[in-house]
């Protein structure tokens, strides 16, 4: 499992190593389990944030938060192995923009006649979206 996080003026990427996300009565990932990456880009100016909690194959949760503070920003959350999982956010004083990019993960949000998985957050809203497999 990855979780990668990138910020517009800073990159990092954590890694579990697979043998610490091996954990009694956890069954090994046969190549059959349905699975997908789960990508979500976020951007927009002023403060906002973005929390995940996702499900991942190994019978783990993977957290991830990303923010933004002031001019305008861009993070990713990136993880695979995803089957499910939530996603709350805060949009601050401005819009916030939320693409996800994932493989076979159903795209959470309403999809327009671009197809682009892609939600414009109103300035001031928060709430919660979740993630399953198609």
């Amino acid at each position: 499992m990855a979780v990668t996080i990138l910020r517009a003026s800073l990159a990092f990427v954590a890694f579990a190593s697979l043998a610490a996300c091996a954990t009694e009565g956890v069954a090994p990932v046969s190549n059959d389990v349905p699975r997908g990456d789960f990508v979500l880009r976020a951007s927009g100016q002023g403060d906002w944030r973005v929390e995940c909690t996702i499900d991942t194959v190994r019978g783990r949760s993977a957290v991830a938060e990303i923010d933004g503070k002031g001019r305008t920003n861009y993070d990713v959350i990136a993880i695979e192995g995803a089957i499910a999982g939530s996603c709350s956010y805060e949009a601050g004083d401005a819009d916030l923009i939320l693409t996800a990019e994932s493989s076979g993960i159903a795209c959470p949000f309403e999809v327009g006649a671009e197809e682009l998985c892609r939600a414009m957050i109103p300035a001031g809203m928060t709430d919660s979206f979740t993630i399953s497999l198609q």
